[in-house]
């Protein structure tokens, strides 16, 4: 075989060794884009409901609840919190009255009378004025839990207003909020509605690649604290009201963002 014969020969192969090589590469990456296309698919498609171990799930329109009809109050309320919501087009409703969607029947606005506590909304008031009905079903009873009037009226309600200021500067979020329900509690009215010691609130900036979470929990009394002072774990939150969140994302997903304390700043 002539030089010339093998010099071409050998350039034959090598450019068929390139082709070969770019036709896997260019199926490998397609497969991984497709993998990855998948995944974003799925991580949306998750229910952000968590797990319920007493209570009748109720849906109304811009907020979803867990009713514990033996503490009288929701054992978690979870809704979407998006910058168009805050927008003001009507005024506050005040227009407090049970819920005519639990079927054992909730609290009533009797319960809370002369109890020295206020009717803590775990729904912000605040977070529902874009529209007249969705900052009326804020006032039912089933979204209402005993707070001391500092603690409503404080720190609470700085919490309430730093996560609509997450809202602004994040976009829509996932709210996950309710009273800490243990055995033994004290109680007011005359259906023996249960005086939580604790409340949590967990944030969730969830896109279609990734979740970013911040937990709050604090103790149902007045408090000169910074509000990062009572940033926990969601494990945390989960070990004390025994209440499984993000109940249908993988245990390896979850052990990312619940084990340990997050913050958004």
């Amino acid at each position: 075989m002539s030089f010339r014969l093998l010099g071409k020969v050998i350039v034959f192969f090598l450019l068929l060794f390139f082709c070969v090589a770019c036709f896997v590469i260019y199926n490998k990456n397609k497969s991984i884009a497709t993998d990855s296309k998948s995944t974003t698919i799925h991580l949306v498609q998750y229910s952000v409901l968590p797990s319920t171990a007493q209570g009748q799930i109720v849906r109304h329109t811009y907020y979803t609840l867990s009713y514990s009809e033996k503490h009288e109050q929701p054992e978690w309320v979870t809704y979407q919190l998006k910058p168009e919501y805050l927008i003001k087009n009507t005024e506050r409703k005040d227009n407090f009255r049970s819920d005519p969607l639990i079927v054992t029947g909730s609290a009533e606005l009797s319960d809370y009378k002369n109890s020295g506590y206020d009717r803590g909304h775990l729904l912000p008031s605040a977070d529902m004025t874009f529209s007249e009905k969705a900052n009326s079903e804020t006032f039912y009873m089933s979204n209402m839990s005993p707070q001391s009037p500092d603690f409503n009226r404080g720190i609470w309600k700085k919490l309430e207003e730093k996560v609509r200021d997450f809202v602004v500067s994040r976009g829509e979020l996932t709210i996950i909020t309710g009273p800490v329900l243990t055995n033994q509690l004290s109680e007011i009215g005359k259906n023996g509605v249960d005086i939580p010691n604790y409340y949590y609130k967990i944030v969730a900036d969830i896109d279609s690649t990734s979740i970013k979470t911040v937990a709050y929990l604090l103790k149902n009394e007045k408090s000169d604290l910074e509000l990062e002072e009572f940033i926990v774990s969601i494990d945390s939150i989960e070990t004390i009201t025994k209440i499984d969140f993000f109940t249908e994302y993988p245990d390896s997903l979850e052990q990312i963002f619940e084990t340990t304390p997050n913050s958004f700043n």
